[in-house]
């Protein structure tokens, strides 16, 4: 479900703020948020923390009256997957390995070893993706930034991954 809203989120508020004045866009997106929210009280605290962000971003936006401050979420959720992808490499434990855990996959110490070293690149990539983020708001192209903001860094991302895929054949010839 984050990810259908995060890539629902961009184009929602871009067609809202052709129609719609600020607080009744932040209006909307309070009361979506609070529905997702109540949707994943049972779920547990993990799973309520995007919602929760998406709601204190939507009650600032209507405080302070501006579309930038909703503008500002995805670059903040940028934020915090870059300084956790920081952190991981930090604590030579890569985000990588999590999702290896979760789906059943072993691998042995050399392949570790890459995967913690290439958890570096991975910071790279995600510091380009913040980078456009920030230029995008910077020259203010609202449709540039619902693209971007929707769908445009996923293909940072994809990108870096078919980049990660190629490297990693190249070193482990196989």
């Amino acid at each position: 479900m984050n990810l259908l809203i995060s890539l629902l989120y961009a184009p929602a508020l871009l067609l809202a703020i052709r129609y719609f004045d600020i607080k009744t866009i932040s209006t909307y997106f309070i009361f979506i948020s609070l529905l997702w929210l109540g949707s994943n009280l049972k779920s547990g605290l993990k799973e309520m923390i995007i919602p929760l962000v998406y709601l204190i971003f939507a009650i600032f936006a209507h405080l302070l009256k501006s579309t930038l401050v909703l503008k500002l979420l995805p670059l903040f959720i940028s934020s915090i997957i870059t300084l956790y992808i920081l952190y991981s490499y930090l604590n030579k434990s890569s985000f990588i390995f999590i999702f290896l855990d979760k789906i059943g996959k072993k691998v042995e110490q050399e392949e570790r070893d890459y995967i913690q070293r290439s958890t570096l690149f991975w910071f790279f990539a995600s510091l380009i993706n913040l980078s456009i983020h920030c230029y995008i708001l910077y020259i203010d192209d609202i449709i540039l930034w619902g693209f971007y903001a929707s769908i445009g860094w996923y293909t940072i991302f994809v990108a870096s991954g078919i980049i990660q895929i190629i490297h990693k054949k190249l070193f482990f010839g196989r």
